[in-house]
């Protein structure tokens, strides 16, 4: 089989991103063409003002000169019950608990505009919230969604509960999760491809994940991992016969997609790496190991059957990463 190239992507050709005069190596910077952030939305959480999504907001906005909206959204059950008793004394419940979320809101964003930021801020009563943090995300036109994933935070009422909190797949722009303990802005930066994806799909998750190692002047990896093969529910096990023969040409065209897309975009070898094993295991092993800050993939949108027969990488991720996640949309 012919070796495949990785094809342009708006206007980036990946064989044109090689070294060359003027460009830094891989590794400590991209070397294809990044933009700097421009937005930053930051899904507060008013009850931990100094959160760690927080800090990293404020040190990407920090390095990026990028502008920053921090919005809040409130809800309590018990006040919103009671309206049944009365819809007056729930309104005026309803407008206390707003005013001290506000409030909380305004302080972290004062205490950015303080370092020399643009800084915007907003709170809404919202149930599901969903649906206005998507408005509030295409308002500002964020380049970037920042959320903690504290126990019991607002990560896992968005990220975890369903039907109404799906932000993980409905985030129309790279999603950052952060930590408690991660560093303000990341060192190490790991990009999971799936070279069974499209390659355009990989060139645009390694263009966005290089915008984040470029402007935290963090190390690059970048890795794939090759899954046992199932037939019907069941592995295929060596033996001989037609099963093993097809189990090593799927493994030997894995092989061949990855080898080409690392030469297309001019990746060093020390830095591209070849996993074997149940995906979200070994990336989340591999990140442990290599001491990563932030693992970035891709989120293919899937309906809840094929979720259920098979599961979602990302979602693996969320729950078992040891590090914080940068979660990238799907093209188009």
């Amino acid at each position: 089989m012919a070796m495949l190239r990785a094809p342009s992507v708006e206007g980036i050709d990946p064989g044109q991103c090689g070294p060359r005069p003027g460009c830094r190596s891989w590794g400590r910077k991209t070397e294809m063409p990044m933009t700097q952030f421009r937005s930053l939305f930051l899904l507060a959480d008013p009850r931990h003002p100094r959160s760690p999504a927080f800090e990293r907001t404020r040190a990407l906005a920090l390095a990026s000169g990028a502008r920053v909206h921090v919005a809040a959204f409130g809800y309590d059950r018990a006040i919103a019950a009671v309206a049944l008793a009365s819809r007056s004394a729930m309104e005026q419940a309803r407008d206390g608990y707003m005013a001290g979320l506000r409030h909380a809101v305004e302080q972290q964003a004062a205490s950015l505009r303080e370092l020399g930021l643009q800084v915007t801020c907003s709170a809404a009563w919202a149930h599901p919230a969903l649906p206005e943090i998507l408005v509030g995300i295409a308002e500002q036109q964020a380049d970037l969604a920042i959320v903690d994933a504290a126990e019991q935070g607002l990560a896992q009422r968005l990220l975890s509960q369903s039907p109404d909190q799906q932000l993980l797949r409905r985030c129309p722009v790279p999603l950052m999760r952060v930590l408690p303990g991660d560093r303000s802005l990341p060192h190490r930066v790991l990009v999971a491809i799936d070279v069974l994806e499209e390659p355009v799909q990989n060139m645009r998750l390694l263009r966005d994940a290089g915008a984040l190692a470029l402007q935290c002047d963090a190390t690059l990896r970048l890795a794939y991992v090759s899954e046992p093969f199932v037939v019907a529910g069941s592995e295929v096990f060596a033996g001989g016969g037609a099963g093993e023969r097809m189990e090593a040409e799927i493994e030997r065209l894995r092989r061949e997609r990855f080898d080409a897309f690392v030469a297309g975009v001019h990746l060093p070898a020390e830095l591209a790496h070849y996993l074997e094993g149940p995906a979200a295991e070994a990336l989340c092993r591999f990140a442990a190991e290599q001491g990563c800050d932030v693992m970035a993939l891709g989120v293919v949108p899937r309906d809840r059957l094929e979720r259920w027969l098979i599961g979602n990488t990302a979602e693996q991720v969320l729950h078992h990463a040891p590090c914080g996640l940068l979660a990238l949309p799907a093209a188009g």
